[in-house]
Parts: structure tokens; C-alpha cells; sequence
């Protein structure tokens, strides 16, 4: 068994899956500056609170919350010492944290291994065969401002804007060309309206819409191609097809997909991730993917002020 330690506020989905998973071993956890309010509820009956170098003495695995302030220099310091580090929140990194990341598991003989934000969603997975050379993509997505996430996948604000760009990636993995961006406010958690037009190599074309102004989160996904429109309804896990080839005929299906319980997605990534350790199967397809997502997120934040024409 591996034995796995935990950094920072690990949800207790995580831990739970951790804990039913033949593979892992929980040893005990740590917390940077922590306080008592800080505490996971699962750590008070089942492991102990250890320093971070005891942590990384008696663990083969580190389960990382975060890479936000006080993070990077632990998850650098994990892969120095050659741990296997599974990272459960993009947000937060930097594109220097990142290529830092990335050359250290270049040297190192571990796996490291970044959530991605949306492509844990059934109804986008089982979309992906549909699309074959859309047109245009129509990416929107709402949210109260300050809406506690319940994703595993993603548990803070900043996660929105990432949300909508994996996605993108994920349905279309090619070049792009140009970004145009106009926001009404800076920071990727603003109320918004943020709007980008992404253009790609293949002369696909991607508008993305982000907003706060409203009391629950919607995320839809238009995808216009020559002989059909696939929409996604990424919160209830929606698809429905329209196909025409004949003006006059237009057919049209839905399919509705059983909600993917939050336990059974964490277990699946972890059981990846430890596939991956055993196997030595991890390539480092997931740390440039993960790269370009944040390559891309700070294109976008960092044109927020320009005002070029549509």
C-alpha cells in the first residue's frame, strides 16, 4: 500500500475515497499556518496532525489541496524528495509554478498528476465523439459571485473561468490563433461580464461568457457544425442533438445522464492516479495540458483592459 499524506483542507470526499481504496494508506496531515477553524473534521478522529517534513519522512503519496500561497513550495519540495503528488485544485498556479513543476518531474521518479476542472462531467465526455469539425462554439456560464463550489474538482471562485477553458480544450485540442477579450471589471472572480473570442488553427471559433449576475450556476455549451448543433447542459448533465441535412427535416434527440455521485468521480481519479504509480504509465500529457489551460486563463486576465473591436 502507499502510504499518502494530506495538504491543506482536504474535502472529506477525498479522504473517504482515500480511505476505501485498497492501494492508499492514509498516514496523517498538515496544514500550512494552521488554526484550529482550519481543521478538517476527518482529521480529528482518524489521523494525525505531523510537521511537514515527518509527513514527507512517512509518506510515498502527498494528496495537495491547492497551489496557492504557502502550497508551492510544499509541492515543489514533495517532488524534490520524490513523492507522488496529486494536485486537487488548478487554481492558483502560476505559469512560472507550473514550468517549475513541470522540470522537476522531468528529473524526478514520480507521478504528478493536476485535476482537470470539467472533463470529469459525463454528459462532455460522451459529447466528444459528436464533434467532428464544429464552426463555432458557444461556451456560457453563470454563477453567483461567491458561490462555494461543490465539485471535487473545483472549490473556489477563480475555478470558473477554468471551468469554461478546459472544456473548450477538451472538445477542441488544436492551435489557437488570436484572443480578443473585454471585461467591464479586472480579476477572472469578478461579477463580469467577461467575454473572450478565441480563434483557432482549423478556423473553429469559440465565444466565451462568463457572469455573476445571477443566484445559481448555469453552464451551457453550443457547438454549431455543418449539419448539426450539439448543446450541453454541463449542471444537469443534458445533451440534445439536432442533425439536418435536409433544410426541411430537422431530427433531434436528448439523452439525460444519471447525476456521476461526487464519491464515485473522486474514487476514480484517485484510482487513476494510483494506476499510474504502480503501472509508471504517466507521460507528463497531463502537465502540458494543465499548462496550457493556465497559459490561456492568463492571456485572458491579462487583457481584461483591452478594448479591441469585434
Amino acid at each position: 500500500m502507499l502510504k499518502t499524506g494530506f495538504v491543506g483542507c482536504v474535502p472529506d470526499i477525498v479522504y473517504r475515497s482515500i480511505s476505501g481504496h485498497p492501494g492508499f494508506e492514509p498516514t496523517g496531515f498538515f496544514i500550512p499556518d494552521m488554526n484550529k477553524s482550519a481543521i478538517p473534521g476527518w482529521t480529528k478522529k482518524y489521523i494525525p496532525f505531523l510537521s511537514l517534513e515527518d509527513l514527507l519522512s512517512n509518506s510515498d503519496v502527498l494528496i495537495i489541496q491547492r497551489a496557492g500561497p504557502g502550497y508551492a513550495g510544499i509541492i515543489t519540495k514533495a517532488l524534490k524528495h520524490s513523492r507522488h503528488v496529486l494536485l486537487l485544485e488548478a487554481t492558483g498556479l502560476s505559469l512560472s509554478l507550473v514550468r517549475r513543476i513541470t522540470a522537476l518531474h522531468s528529473e524526478a521518479q514520480s507521478v504528478i498528476k493536476i485535476l482537470h476542472p470539467s472533463r470529469t462531467n459525463p454528459a462532455l465526455k460522451a459529447a466528444m465523439p459528436m464533434v467532428t469539425h464544429p464552426s463555432f462554439f458557444d461556451i456560457r456560464l453563470h454563477a453567483p459571485r461567491h458561490q462555494a463550489q461543490t465539485s471535487l474538482l473545483c472549490e473556489s471562485p477563480g475555478c470558473h473561468l477554468l471551468e469554461m477553458l478546459d472544456a473548450m480544450l477538451y472538445l477542441c485540442p488544436v492551435n489557437i490563433q488570436k484572443i480578443r477579450c473585454f471585461s467591464h471589471s479586472p480579476g477572472i472572480s469578478s461579477t463580469g461580464p467577461l467575454n473572450a473570442r478565441i480563434e483557432f488553427d482549423n478556423g473553429s471559433v469559440a465565444n466565451i461568457l462568463f457572469s455573476g449576475f445571477t443566484e445559481r450556476k448555469d453552464f451551457r455549451i453550443f457547438i454549431y457544425q455543418e449539419y448539426n448543433l450539439v448543446e450541453m447542459d454541463l449542471e444537469k448533465r443534458l445533451i440534445n442533438v439536432n442533425k439536418s441535412k435536409d433544410p426541411d427535416t430537422i431530427k433531434s434527440y436528448s439523452q439525460e445522464f444519471e447525476e456521476d455521485i461526487a464519491g464515485k468521480a473522486a474514487y476514480r481519479e484517485l484510482d487513476n492516479f494510483y494506476q499510474s504509480i504502480i503501472h509508471n504509465t504517466h507521460s507528463g500529457k497531463d502537465l502540458f495540458e494543465i499548462s496550457r489551460l493556465i497559459e490561456l486563463c492568463h492571456s485572458i486576465t491579462g487583457k481584461f483592459f483591452l478594448t479591441e473591436p469585434a
